[in-house]
């Protein structure tokens, strides 16, 4: 009976529970895409953004399809809808700096769900920096030369390359041939020509954020400038790059450069190759009379005619004798005195006699005679050791036959001049240094 009732139903209703126990429905991620901003993209904090994306589900239309956005785990945009087309947009007001994060989710009728994200920056927003380092502040250009432009940029907030430099006369000339940005380095640099008068210069940088900086100098363009601001200009100065050059400069002797425009090296009025004194000139320069051509410094001079030819503030007589300059004062002194005496008077200390030559010449410089005279020479340091004074190196002597002989009672040196007890008034002799002598001085 069973089976006759199981072949007795419809062919389709077996068929039927067959089919119905191996059909499996498969329900289809959604997904969802962010197509603005992008990873990596900056904004400056404050501003506003809006965020785009789009989402798609194979088993449902969008408008069965719901969407939420998400800042760092912080709900946003819940209001956001998703269009016909799948779109969806967020505006978003970023309020936190730092690196952000931005999530979409989309969600089915099953509760199935997608997602995509976007990590952006959110920058403080500082103004981009510029400096014109040229023109320079208040300085005075020619109207017929290309004056400099230079500026520096930098910025906190994004690439140099990203700044666009726009530049400006107040004088109304156009500008706008100077560079518009800065090479990877931040300068910007460029010269042209201006017009007649007072311009203030102004640089303005922007940035990629609308930010701005702007940098300002005011300069002069005169037709007869004073470039180096000596009070003279161009016309009137023989060179208007040197503030130290103009007329009635003070002009030193010997450096090469005419200073006060005259032509002449210095201000030497009587010729004789030494400076009047004035202002700016050194002392070693120094004419004691510039009205007087044989009156000048190591000139040579004569004891007791009342003149000091060669500057030294001495009376005695003295000469030059290749590189060495002596003099021979006919005034006993002793010795330390009288070599304290060369020194305060400009010459190195009593004379050092280096040769034969100069031995000859100094015993005969003297017009006053030939009396005994102190130089540099002595063992006062060391017994026996003679050393001059001036540092010179001792390879010459002259001493007399059998000297020196004195010990530790004598330990200076004198030419032996007139003392009878020697036959050659040229030679050495060692004496006491508490006697006085003539002395004589030697500058090197």
């Amino acid at each position: 009976m069973l089976r006759a009732l199981i072949f007795s139903l419809p062919l389709s209703l077996v068929l039927s529970g067959c089919i119905d126990s191996s059909i499996r429905i498969v329900n289809s991620t959604p997904e969802a895409t962010i197509t603005s901003p992008v990873t990596g993209d900056s904004f400056i904090f404050g501003s506003s953004v809006t965020i785009r994306g789009a989402v798609f589900d194979a088993n449902n239309s969008a408008s069965e399809l719901s969407v939420s956005w998400r800042l760092n785990e912080n709900e946003i945009c819940a209001d956001s809808q998703i269009a016909g087309d799948g779109s969806a947009e967020c505006n978003l007001s970023l309020d936190q700096p730092g690196q952000q994060r931005i999530l979409l989710e989309v969600r089915d009728p099953d509760n199935a769900t997608g997602s995509a994200f976007v990590d952006i920056s959110v920058l403080y927003g500082e103004d981009p920096v510029v400096v014109l380092l040229e023109p320079l502040e208040d300085a005075i250009y020619d109207v017929e030369t290309s004056i400099p432009f230079e500026a520096q940029v930098s910025d906190a907030d994004g690439p140099i390359s990203a700044i666009n430099l726009s530049w400006e006369s107040s004088a109304g000339d156009d500008l706008s041939a100077l560079p518009v940005s800065a090479g990877a380095d931040g300068i910007a640099s460029a010269s042209r020509p201006l017009s007649v008068g007072t311009h203030t210069i102004t640089v303005t940088a922007t940035d990629a954020f609308g930010l701005v900086g702007s940098s300002s100098v005011n300069i002069e363009v005169v037709s007869d400038p004073d470039n180096d601001d000596d009070g003279f200009p161009a016309s009137e100065d023989c060179d208007d790059n040197d503030a130290n050059v103009y007329p009635g400069a003070p002009d030193p002797f010997g450096d090469g450069i005419d200073q006060n425009c005259d032509e002449v090296d210095g201000v030497d009025l009587d010729g004789d190759g030494w400076l009047a004194p004035g202002q700016g000139v050194a002392e070693a320069d120094e004419d004691c009379d510039d009205s007087d051509a044989s009156i000048y410094p190591w000139a040579g001079d004569l004891a007791e005619d009342l003149v000091d030819s060669d500057c030294d503030g001495l009376d005695c007589d003295a000469d030059q004798l290749n590189n060495a300059y002596f003099v021979v004062c006919a005034e006993a002194r002793e010795w330390a005195v009288a070599n304290t005496t060369c020194q305060s008077y400009g010459y190195d200390s009593l004379a050092s006699v280096l040769s034969l030559t100069e031995n000859n010449f100094l015993i005969q410089l003297s017009t006053m005679g030939t009396g005994s005279l102190w130089i540099g020479f002595s063992d006062r340091s060391s017994e026996g050791n003679w050393a001059w004074e001036d540092g010179s190196t001792a390879a010459y002597t002259n001493w007399a036959s059998g000297e020196p002989n004195g010990g530790s009672g004598e330990n200076c040196l004198e030419f032996i001049g007139t003392n009878p007890n020697f036959e050659n008034p040229t030679l050495w002799n060692d004496a006491a240094c508490d006697q006085s002598r003539w002395w004589a001085c030697s500058k090197r």
